[in-house]
């Protein structure tokens, strides 16, 4: 089975990083994830992960840097994520749906319940800093 391609953004402003929380309704409900999603056909995944920021934070990224890609068996079906940062993403956050948001330093996300793939991106941000 083909993995299912998600462009992930990882926003840093002030060397403050933006997480959002997966609302009741969602798979994986109440975790602090990136903003993110698929990849629609006929994107690179850079442009999905600044429409994703877009869709989901209402920030919009100048730049978008890869960071890593990271590949996860998830147990219904593989996943890729190209992971991107986001330096000094501009707007207010203003998430979709109203979810919970924050900025977190960098120290403290891995104090914060992610799903699972999120703990190799933390490595890669780490080693990026």
């Amino acid at each position: 089975m083909d993995p299912v391609e998600i462009a992930l953004a990882v926003p840093i402003r002030d060397g403050l990083v933006l997480v959002t929380q997966r609302g009741a309704d969602q798979r994986l409900a109440g975790l602090w994830e990136f903003p993110g999603g698929k990849i629609e056909d006929g994107e690179i995944p850079s442009e999905a992960a600044g429409r994703e920021l877009r869709e989901e934070t209402g920030l919009q990224a100048s730049t978008l840097d890869p960071l890593t890609i990271v590949v996860h068996d998830d147990p219904d079906t593989p996943l890729r994520f190209h992971v991107f940062l986001a330096r000094d993403p501009v707007g207010e956050v203003c998430t979709d749906g109203g979810r919970p948001w924050d900025w977190v330093d960098p120290a403290g996300l891995a104090d914060l319940k992610m799903p699972e793939a999120n703990r190799q991106i933390l490595r890669a941000l780490r080693w990026r800093s």
